[in-house]
């Protein structure tokens, strides 16, 4: 799941609207290895409310979360030849 914040800002009155993008979010993970016929909870759904129940929460990376930069490591290490820009 990616996490991404947006702050809408702006002057009602004068109806002039901006949004302010945030620069960084996250990605929350499963502590479990995804597999499309089992559907134990802890798999699909990646909310804390659902994965801190879990054994493994925070196992492979803190509070299963990952910071967009981590995330680009990760696909630079795992898939070297694809070239991939998150």
């Amino acid at each position: 799941e990616i996490r991404h914040s947006a702050l809408p800002a702006g002057d009602i009155p004068q109806r002039t609207h901006q949004r302010i993008l945030v620069r960084e979010g996250y990605i929350r993970t499963s502590s479990e290895r995804y597999d499309i016929e089992d559907m134990d909870e802890m798999i699909h759904l990646t909310n804390d409310a659902i994965q801190k129940k879990g054994d493994r929460y925070g196992k492979y990376e803190p509070a299963n979360k990952l910071s967009y930069n981590q995330f680009q490591r990760y696909l630079d290490t795992a898939f070297p030849h694809k070239h991939y820009n998150f």
